[in-house]
């Protein structure tokens, strides 16, 4: 069976909060309506990857955002969205969907919007040493991310142009 990339529905949030749990430190868990809050913002960069059978395997929120060089903070809902940056706030994967390639995408979607809009530069924070991952997609490491972002004491961010 094969999987797609689909936008968010309602019923697809306990999913992606246990996606959350399953991939990340308590540290780094974020409030569900705080996640809802950052789609609504911006539903057409925010999916979800299904299975064959539509069982969420993996999420990606992303949204526009103004700055190269600040990040919005863990955990609090964004005071606006926009500018010429794809901001990638979120992508994680079900431990059981990991290998699969549903990552690839996921990223395959947010390129293609990317694309669509525009834009030519996206930027991350890479946290639970996923560094490696991001710089093999082509990100470079810019700054260590200020701890008051709530991100964690490793983080980095990272900015890729196309």
């Amino acid at each position: 069976m094969t999987a797609v990339v689909r936008a968010i529905q309602d019923s697809d949030w306990t999913a992606i909060d246990k996606i959350q749990w399953q991939s990340y430190p308590d540290d780094l868990h974020e409030d569900i309506a705080v996640l809802r809050h950052k789609q609504q913002l911006s539903p057409d960069t925010c999916w979800v990857v299904v299975d064959g059978g539509g069982e969420v395997q993996g999420y990606l929120l992303a949204h526009r955002w103004q700055s190269t060089t600040e990040v919005p903070a863990l955990d609090q809902p964004l005071p606006a969205v926009g500018g010429n940056v794809m901001y990638i706030h979120d992508m994680a994967l079900a431990p059981s969907a990991r290998g699969r390639r549903l990552s690839r995408l996921l990223w395959q979607a947010l390129i293609e919007q990317v694309r669509r809009e525009n834009l030519t530069t996206l930027a991350l924070v890479a946290v639970n040493d996923s560094q490696d991952y991001w710089q093999h997609r082509g990100f470079e490491i810019t700054t260590p991310v200020a701890a008051e972002k709530g991100y964690g004491a490793r983080a980095v961010q990272m900015i890729m142009t196309l």
